[in-house]
C-alpha cells in the first residue's frame, strides 16, 4: 500500500513536471510570436515612413520644378512683351521721325515755292518800274524845259533820282529783313513738328505760326507794291517846284513808313510765335533764334 502511494506520487509529479514543461514551451512560443509580430509592425511603420517621407520629397520636387517652369515661362513672357514693346517704341519713334521730315520738307517745299513766285512778282515790278520811271524822267526833262534857272533845273533832276534810289534801297532791305523772318518761323515751325512728335501740345503754337504766315504774306504784297512806285516832281512853273518836290518827298515817306509797319508787324508775330513756342513745357532742347525786338531798318528818307 505504501508502495502504490508513493508510485502514485512519483507519477503526479511526472505529470506536473511535464505540464509545467508543455506550459513553459507554450508561452515561450507565444512570446516568441508575439516578438515577430512587433518587429513586423514596426518595420511596417518604418516602410510608412519612408514611403511618406519620399512621397512628400516627390511632390516638394515636383511643386519646385512646376515653380521653376512657371518662372521661366514668365520671364520667357516679360522678356518677349520686353522686345515687343521696345520694338513698338522703335516703330513710333521711327513714324514720329519720319513724320517730322516730312513735315519740315512739305515747309521748305511750300516756302522755296512761295519765294519764286513772290520774286517773279518782284521781276514784273521792277519791269514795271523801269517803263514808268523811263517815262517819268522824260515827262521831267519836258517840264523842267519851262525852269530857267540852271540850278534849280539841276536840283529837281537830282532829287527826282534820289527818290528812286531811296526806294529801292529800302524797300530791299525791307525784303531781306522779311526773308530773314521767313527763315525764323520756319525754324520755329520745325522745332514745333518735333514737339508735336514728342507728344507736346503745340496748337498755340501752330496758331501763332499761321498768324506770322498771314503777317508775311502781307508785308510781301505791300513791298512789291512799294517796288513799282515812281514818285515823279509835279512841276507846272518855277514857283512851284519847291512845292512840288515837298509833295514828292512826302508821298515817298508816307509810302516807306506804311512797308516799314508792315514789316513790323511780321517781326511782331514771328517773336510771338517765338515767345508761344518757349512756353511749350520741355520743347526740345534745341535753342531757337530770337529776333531782336526791333525790326532792323532803314532809317526815314533825308529831309
Amino acid at each position: 500500500m505504501k508502495k502504490l502511494i508513493i508510485n502514485s506520487i512519483l507519477v503526479t509529479s511526472l505529470v506536473a513536471a511535464n505540464g509545467l514543461t508543455v506550459f513553459a514551451q507554450t508561452k515561450n512560443y507565444n512570446s516568441s510570436k508575439s516578438n515577430t509580430a512587433a518587429t513586423e509592425a514596426r518595420e511596417a511603420a518604418k516602410d510608412a515612413v519612408t514611403e511618406r517621407k519620399a512621397a512628400v520629397k516627390e511632390a516638394v520636387a515636383e511643386k519646385r520644378e512646376a515653380v521653376k517652369t512657371a518662372a521661366g515661362e514668365q520671364r520667357e513672357a516679360l522678356k518677349n512683351a520686353a522686345t515687343k514693346g521696345k520694338e513698338a517704341v522703335r516703330n513710333l519713334v521711327t513714324k514720329k521721325r519720319e513724320a517730322v521730315k516730312t513735315a519740315q520738307t512739305e515747309f521748305k517745299a511750300n516756302l522755296q515755292k512761295e519765294r519764286e513766285v513772290f520774286k517773279q512778282k518782284v521781276d514784273a515790278a521792277k519791269e514795271e518800274f523801269k517803263t514808268k520811271r523811263e517815262a517819268q524822267k522824260a515827262e521831267l526833262k519836258s517840264k523842267l524845259e519851262k525852269i530857267k534857272d540852271e540850278k534849280k533845273k539841276a536840283a529837281a533832276e537830282r532829287l527826282d533820282n534820289r527818290f528812286t534810289e531811296i526806294n529801292a534801297k529800302q524797300t530791299n532791305h525791307l525784303l531781306n529783313t522779311l526773308t530773314r523772318l521767313e527763315e525764323l518761323l520756319g525754324k520755329v515751325s520745325a522745332r514745333a513738328d518735333k514737339a508735336e512728335a514728342n507728344d507736346k501740345d503745340v496748337s498755340a503754337v501752330r496758331t501763332a505760326i499761321e498768324k506770322a504766315k498771314t503777317a508775311i504774306a502781307s508785308a510781301r504784297t505791300a513791298l512789291e507794291a512799294q517796288l513799282a512806285k515812281t514818285y515823279p516832281i509835279g512841276i507846272t512853273d518855277e514857283n512851284a517846284l519847291k512845292s512840288a518836290v515837298a509833295a514828292a518827298r512826302e508821298a515817298l515817306n508816307k509810302d516807306l513808313k506804311a512797308a516799314r509797319e508792315a514789316v513790323q508787324t511780321a517781326h511782331r508775330a514771328v517773336v510771338e510765335a517765338t515767345r508761344t513756342l518757349g512756353r511749350v513745357p520741355k520743347v526740345n532742347e534745341e535753342a531757337a533764334e530770337a529776333p531782336a525786338q526791333n525790326t532792323e531798318t532803314a532809317p526815314a528818307p533825308t529831309q
